[in-house]
């Protein structure tokens, strides 16, 4: 059975080279590790970055991290988001990277969501429509911007 997906809904490709190398080098300070070995053992999939219709602190769109899944991650109160770092077979890992730090990695490239969240039963469909519920009344074109003002939050 096939099923029609809402159409619309752009999230912005993130570079998995560049999200690894900033993960290495807070994993590298942190724990004391080799950082050539790091790249050969880690990994980071494909991501995109969006803006939410939840206001942070200062009432501007939060943002969040989304894999092919449709499994994603809210940025929290620093501002930062998770960022999932896989260890080749044997796990993973986390790594928290702040906002401005995921936007030096776009690549500049978008996705429709309907597209990037792969089809695999109703888990999948149930995240997809939470995070186009989640992205509705959000311009995307201004995730580049410092700051954007939630619509409804902004006095005239």
């Amino acid at each position: 059975m096939s099923r029609e997906r809402t159409r619309g809904f752009i999230g912005y490709k993130l570079d998995q080279a560049k999200l690894l190398e900033r993960a290495r080098d807070i994993q590298v300070a942190t724990y004391d590790m080799d950082p050539v070995d790091y790249m050969k053992n880690h990994s980071v999939e494909d991501l995109v970055l969006v803006m939410i219709n939840e206001p942070d602190a200062y009432g501007c769109a939060k943002h969040a991290v989304i894999c092919g899944e449709g499994v994603g991650w809210i940025q929290d109160e620093y501002r930062t988001c998770l960022v999932p770092v896989s260890i080749g077979w044997s796990g993973d890992s986390r790594v928290y990277l702040g906002v401005d730090v995921l936007k030096s990695c776009l690549t500049g490239e978008t996705v429709d969501l309907a597209d990037f969240v792969r089809v695999f039963g109703d888990r999948l469909e149930s995240n997809l429509s939470l995070w186009q519920y989640k992205m509705s009344d959000i311009d995307q074109t201004k995730i580049t911007e410092n700051r954007y003002d939630l619509p409804n939050l902004v006095e005239a």
